[in-house]
């Protein structure tokens, strides 16, 4: 009876912050991707009340979209001070700061060691740019290794689902399904959990083997490219962007692979990163890009970068004539070699 009472006590959770450094205005908590809460600032205090089920991860947004903090929400009182040092919460919180401290750790000797290394640039000390870069590998090893401890520690945790989903867009297929699998049946379960299991899923299907997943993008005329659209025997799907100095040498080796290769069955598409139009198309006449070239001109905010799990460009997709990738990633002479060999020349 006396733990029922104490559950009844705390009914919902409430959020104090007392932040100066937050101009007045209007403040949203979000949590999971979804808006729960919206209240105002005032002479730097603010607070908000509510109710959710279980834990979740929550964040507060300035209307200019700027976070302000980042918390572990459960029912429980919180309070936030400046710079979003979070007191009060539950459990979960506690396991979170243990995170959050590793990174902040990191950050600051990040910083510095690049105003060591600055330091010593300019004094053109090559030997100690060096030994600089190496006491920063050595760091992040060390960082890195303490992650994955508190990973294992946790494993079975909202926090550690959220951790591993944090960084799923920053790293490659061998190193989420990894991470994946340190997590136990109840962290895979939530919302985060099931958010990496997508990815993966995903990136599985941009594997060599894979089907490639089909797009519909505005062309650089008029109409739209798809991928499956495209009927070739090969299709080379390159992403670029204007302003790219290796995307321009890199559209060198594709002109002279679609003018020796396009009679053999080769098509090109060059999807384009860019978010300004005329820079856009005037890099296609200057680079003789002669093939299906198309952009939804959404910059690095475009929905294909997802897609395709971009994490840089160029980057080129091989696929056959139903879609299947071949090779990912060559370019330059690499590539070049590839469609021959492909082509069986």
């Amino acid at each position: 009876m006396a733990w029922q009472m104490q559950a009844n006590a705390q009914d919902g959770y409430k959020i104090v912050g007392v932040m100066e450094d937050v101009s007045d205005g209007k403040l949203t908590l979000t949590a999971e991707t979804k808006t729960i809460g919206e209240t105002e600032i005032k002479d730097g205090k603010f607070v908000f009340t509510g109710k959710v089920e279980g834990v979740v991860h929550a964040a507060i947004w300035t209307a200019d979209k700027e976070q302000v903090a980042s918390l572990m929400l459960e029912n429980k009182n919180y309070k936030i001070k400046d710079g979003g040092e979070i007191s009060g919460g539950g459990e979960a919180q506690v396991i979170y700061d243990q995170f959050n401290d590793l990174n902040l750790t990191l950050a600051r000797e990040r910083q510095a060691l690049e105003e060591e290394y600055r330091q010593a640039d300019a004094e053109g000390d090559i030997n100690a740019t060096k030994q600089i870069d190496a006491r920063f590998q050595v760091f992040l090893t060390e960082m890195q290794v303490k992650e994955l401890q508190l990973l294992m520690k946790y494993s079975d945790t909202y926090v550690a689902a959220y951790i591993v989903a944090s960084t799923m867009l920053d790293i490659d297929y061998a190193k989420l399904d990894e991470r994946y699998n340190l997590l136990g049946s109840n962290a895979k379960a939530t919302f985060w959990g099931k958010a990496i299991a997508e990815q993966l899923e995903r990136y599985k299907q941009l594997e060599v083997g894979g089907t490639a997943p089909d797009f519909k993008l505005p062309s650089n005329d008029v109409g739209v490219v798809t991928l499956y659209g495209t009927k070739a025997d090969l299709k080379i799907v390159n992403f670029w962007a204007s302003w790219s100095p290796q995307c321009r040498q890199e559209n060198v080796n594709l002109l002279r692979i679609y003018q020796q290769y396009r009679p053999k069955g080769v098509a090109i598409i060059s999807i384009s990163l860019d978010d300004n139009k005329a820079e856009w198309q005037k890099a296609i006449g200057i680079d003789g890009m002669i093939w299906e070239n198309a952009s939804d001109l959404k910059g690095q905010n475009s929905e294909i970068m997802l897609q395709y799990a971009l994490k840089g460009i160029p980057y080129t997709y091989v696929m056959d004539e139903n879609n299947v990738i071949l090779a990912k990633g060559l370019r330059g002479e690499a590539l070049y070699k590839k469609i021959g060999e492909l082509l069986g020349k």
